[in-house]
């Protein structure tokens, strides 16, 4: 299983660095068949239209070195869910641009964007019932950009 996991996460990162197609963003099939030929049980995938963002969500990675989108939360269970990924083009690098009432998917779940921020400090997430954070790197090391998105 680790050695299924290790593999999944190296054909991720290759997919990052290479442009697929001439997209700027991986298709959901694309993702889909990768995790499929590494037999992967459960995935959950973030999609946001307005930025051209398609990626994988990977659970319980809490070293950010990989160029996938990651979370501790149960994404079927938790209520409050929040999502780290680098700021790089093909992780979190174009949330920056997000506006009020942007839609964000994950799986079939649908989120508006509410408010966008940098913040300091961990306990400025938000953890409001169906509510997504996004939280990536700024050029300051002490700040972090925040999206917070609400169930609709």
């Amino acid at each position: 299983m680790v050695r299924k996991i290790s593999a999944f996460l190296i054909i991720i990162s290759i997919m990052i660095f290479v442009q697929i197609e001439k997209s700027e963003a991986y298709s959901k099939e694309e993702i889909i068949k990768t995790i499929n030929n590494l037999n992967i049980k459960k995935v959950d995938c973030i999609e946001i239209p307005s930025i051209n963002l398609k990626q994988v969500i990977v659970k319980g990675i809490e070293n950010l070195s990989y160029n996938v989108v990651v979370t501790n939360n149960n994404l079927e269970k938790d209520n409050s869910i929040t999502l780290y990924g680098h700021a790089i083009r093909k992780v979190f690098g174009k949330i920056k641009y997000l506006n009020k009432k942007d839609l964000i998917y994950i799986n079939d779940n649908k989120y508006e964007v509410i408010n966008k921020k940098i913040i300091k400090k961990p306990n400025e997430l938000s953890h409001i019932k169906d509510h997504i954070n996004l939280v990536t790197c700024t050029l300051n090391p002490t700040k972090r950009l925040l999206v917070i998105a609400k169930k609709i």
